[in-house]
């Protein structure tokens, strides 16, 4: 499980509460535990986390009552260098010294739900990637074995056996590839199950057309059984 700690910056409350109501409506499984905090300024914010207060996200209202939203990210920043920004905003143009606050993503007011779970679902895998929180358990000739999925190319399965493609090496261990599936869902979004006897890293796809998918110039076909799923996971994954 990945525990989350969200603040929300916003000097109107409307848009506090929105937001947690709609994080709260959201079903996140077992695979996530969200903690959220409610700021009406930067400078209170900022106050917290320097007396110790840890936060994995922030979202940020741009235009603030006593500050401007840039500024205080700039400070998030400096205290908690991995710290996602997510800034809310009415206004959809701005100059090029918004780098220097190292937005992760923006969201225009009023905030739909679509496009907040769509934004917090991509800070986590981020923050996943940031934790390292990537490794599948399995077990291989009698000893469990600890696997990056980031180096996983592809799952081969053939009758209970299943094999595991890295760039430099092939594992193999007795197993299904429906709870390899199963249990890969839970750590990541971003493996794809094409057909019956493969599950690929997204990250990996060199070209996709509707029938394959090709992999490191191995061509993989994409079922009828499959397709609408496949497709559906595969836009969630980039």
């Amino acid at each position: 499980m990945v525990g989350v700690s969200i603040a929300i910056c916003d000097d109107q409350e409307y848009f506090r509460d929105q937001i947690c109501e709609l994080l709260d409506c959201y079903d996140w499984g077992c695979t996530t535990r969200l903690s959220t905090d409610t700021y009406a300024n930067g400078e209170d914010l900022i106050d917290e986390i320097q007396a110790g207060k840890h936060y994995d996200i922030v979202f940020l209202d741009v235009l603030l009552k006593k500050s401007m939203g840039f500024d205080v990210g700039i400070m998030l920043k400096a205290l908690l260098p991995d710290i996602l920004l997510v800034y809310i905003t009415s206004y959809t143009k701005y100059s090029v010294n918004i780098l220097k606050a190292e937005p992760f993503y923006f969201i225009e007011k009023p905030v739909c739900s679509h496009m907040l779970y769509h934004v917090l679902e991509r800070c986590i895998e981020r923050i996943r990637f940031l934790r390292r929180d990537y490794i599948y358990s399995c077990a291989i000739n009698g000893a469990e074995h600890k696997i990056d999925l980031l180096n996983v190319l592809y799952f081969e399965s053939s009758l209970r056996v299943v094999k595991l493609h890295t760039y430099s090496d092939v594992m193999q261990f007795y197993g299904k590839l429906d709870k390899v599936e199963k249990d890969i869902s839970i750590i990541c979004n971003f493996f794809l199950r094409p057909n019956k006897s493969y599950l690929i890293n997204s990250h990996y796809i060199d070209s996709i057309c509707r029938k394959h998918v090709v992999i490191k110039g191995l061509e993989i076909s994409i079922t009828d059984n499959y397709r609408s799923k496949f497709f559906a996971n595969y836009a969630k994954s980039v």
